[in-house]
């Protein structure tokens, strides 16, 4: 491939990670040489640099080497199970009671 055919193709697999709510492009860099897209940079989960990599073929990249960072957040989201004997808001009085809800998952 020409310099300009691969420019030209960094630019269409950094337009589509933009377009992409669920990766920071911003934090990614695309570099194409013959056709081959590497990518360098940080990625917060194993799977978001596997999206990287499937955003770049799909572009039509060639092949992919990928040399992004997994930095996971420190803190991640646990779910809870809210137990059956925990406090439930009451009624107002003078308010039609409601069935409280099963316990669900947060």
């Amino acid at each position: 491939m020409s310099l300009v055919a691969d420019t030209g193709l960094g630019l269409k697999i950094k337009v589509a990670m933009i377009a992409d709510d669920s990766i920071e492009a911003q934090k990614i860099h695309v570099r194409v040489t013959d056709g081959v897209a590497e990518l360098e940079g940080h990625v917060r989960y194993p799977a978001l640099g596997a999206l990287a990599e499937g955003i770049a073929l799909r572009c039509g990249a060639r092949g992919v080497v990928n040399h992004l960072e997994v930095d996971e957040p420190a803190h991640r989201p646990v779910s809870a199970i809210i137990p059956e004997d925990a406090p439930h808001v009451t009624t107002p009085p003078g308010a039609t009671p409601v069935q409280p809800a099963p316990a669900m998952l947060i």
